[in-house]
């Protein structure tokens, strides 16, 4: 699970380390980016994790293995980071995705 855990953080710095001249970030509301997901690739949450105090990485999947990174801020506006295909889990997977009601 480790292995697994330092992969996604790399693949995560070598996003935010692409040129900035690079192809433009598509950016916007966190619920239009989730109901496109969910309506043009019937993508669903699979992990979340928080980055800092501000920030939230999500990846959704489909069960035919197309998959997207995003990241959230407090404001609610969510960019695109990565994209692809061939989604698979190891073994060693992490816990599923939690939201727990406080009490």
């Amino acid at each position: 699970m480790r292995i697994m855990f330092l992969a996604l953080i790399v693949a995560i710095t070598a996003m935010w380390a692409w040129p900035a001249n690079a192809q433009r970030t598509p950016c916007g509301p966190r619920a239009q980016i989730v109901d496109s997901l969910q309506r043009k690739y019937n993508e669903r949450q699979m992990w979340v994790g928080q980055i800092g105090a501000a920030t939230v990485l999500e990846i959704f999947v489909s069960e035919g293995g197309s998959w997207t990174a995003f990241v959230t801020s407090t404001n609610g506006m969510s960019c695109i980071k990565a994209t692809g295909k061939s989604w698979t889990v190891g073994e060693d997977k992490p816990a599923p995705a939690r939201h727990e009601n406080p009490a």
